[in-house]
């Protein structure tokens, strides 16, 4: 789909510009095929992510709810100011 890939390049290239602590890190591209037409995205190792977080049913105490939507807002703020 072309609307799809256009999306994925997008933020492809948001990643590749983006450094801050509270943003996963882009580390490198690898292009699988001759074609150019599958890619790899190398990131920095997270032991977990925020879906599996959210899903893992674990019921978190207010203060690191407080720390985990702060640390979301660093990384929007730094985006936005990015821009």
């Amino acid at each position: 789909n072309k609307y799809e890939s256009l999306r994925i390049l997008r933020e492809i290239l948001l990643l590749r510009r983006l450094k801050h602590p509270n943003i996963i890190n882009l580390r490198e591209i690898v292009i699988e095929d001759d074609k150019g037409k599958e890619l790899s995205l190398i990131l920095d190792y997270l032991p977990t992510d925020a879906k599996k977080l959210f899903k893992s049913n674990t019921i978190f105490d207010y203060v690191k709810i407080k720390l985990i939507i702060f640390q979301i807002l660093l990384g929007l703020n730094y985006c936005q100011q990015s821009q």
